[in-house]
């Protein structure tokens, strides 16, 4: 009879030593410098995010804001 083979089992690996994710990876609201947040409301780029974060309402509310400051001249300042 031929001898059997050993297999090596390896140990299995539990959920707190899976790969995590670095906190540096994840964006939040309090993370976005505010002229990326205003280029990204103008943009429309990162819309899930800041919905989550701001609520539809006011993401809308804020991107309105955004479009309306991107396309005003600016008055009354000193002439250079």
């Amino acid at each position: 009879m031929p001898a059997k083979k050993r297999t090596r089992k390896t140990p299995r690996q539990s959920s707190s030593s899976k790969k995590r994710t670095p906190q540096a990876a994840v964006q939040t609201g309090y993370s976005v410098p505010p002229d990326e947040l205003e280029r990204a409301l103008l943009t429309g780029e990162s819309r899930g995010l800041l919905e989550d974060y701001f609520g539809p309402e006011n993401y809308s509310q804020l991107r309105d804001l955004a479009r309306d400051a991107a396309t005003r001249s600016v008055r009354g300042g000193p002439a250079s």
